[in-house]
């Protein structure tokens, strides 16, 4: 599933870019890392850009496997809370705002503004220009330190939790692909404390470790690796003999 969605979005950017090169091709509604498609090692390639649903560290994943793609967010409402929502997603790196509007609220039929529309007018003047522009146009600082993004160990922590519930699992529904687990918890955990500390990881993929992607990087986070090739095992641990920090939180 992971594969034939992504080739079925680089299909529709292809399609795209071969009617204008200049044009972005992109997806919205991008899910939390792990459920059925969502592999960003592979989506991140497969568009120019992509709105998310923020959650399971999918951002700063997608941000960091592919940097130059634009991510946007999505405002539904009006109002002081939903403008610094929008202010946090620009520090976060968001670079585009779809206004969705099923009730008018923002804009009639003819593009003349209702009331969400104008109050927001001062906030997309600053977020054009000053403060806001300054930080569009500004570059993201990253520390050496990397966490390794594992969609094989996700698959396999997924089947060892499941294991012991015999077909229990054709009876949840999508909803229960969005709970957290021993991953996802250690990942969260790994990635909030380098924040707090002041500093910025990237996140790396498996492939990652074999093609030299690891020689500017310090530190290497193993957030619940089970499931490591031995090739990918190799380049892990020459990484530590070579003087880099190795850091697990489980038998990788």
């Amino acid at each position: 599933m992971d594969i034939a969605f992504a080739r079925a979005l680089q299909a529709g950017t292809d399609a795209v870019h071969a009617a204008d090169p200049t044009a972005l091709a992109a997806i919205e509604g991008g899910q939390i890392p792990g459920t059925g498609g969502y592999d960003y090692a592979l989506l991140a390639h497969a568009v120019d850009a992509i709105e998310l649903s923020d959650e399971g560290d999918n951002m700063e994943i997608a941000r960091s496997l592919k940097p130059n793609l634009v991510m946007l967010n999505t405002s539904t409402e009006a109002g002081p809370s939903e403008w610094r929502a929008t202010w946090r997603e620009l520090l976060r790196g968001s670079r585009g705002v779809v206004l969705w509007d099923d009730r008018n609220s923002f804009a009639n039929a003819d593009g003349s503004l209702e009331a969400r529309g104008s109050a927001a007018a001062p906030l997309f003047r600053e977020l054009r220009s000053g403060l806001g522009a300054l930080i569009i146009n500004s570059r993201r600082h990253i520390d050496p330190i990397a966490l390794l993004y594992s969609p094989a160990s996700f698959r396999t922590r997924w089947l060892l939790d499941n294991q012991p519930l015999g077909d229990a699992w054709s009876r949840r529904d999508i909803g229960a692909e969005t709970n957290s687990n021993l991953l996802r918890a250690s990942v969260d955990r790994f990635a909030r404390s380098i924040e707090h500390m002041g500093l910025q990881h990237r996140f790396v993929t498996p492939a990652q470790l074999l093609d030299g992607s690891l020689a500017p990087y310090r530190v290497l986070i193993l957030p619940q690796a089970i499931a490591l090739s031995p090739d990918e095992a190799a380049a892990i641990r020459h990484f530590a003999e070579a003087g880099g920090v190795v850091i697990a939180d489980g038998e990788p």
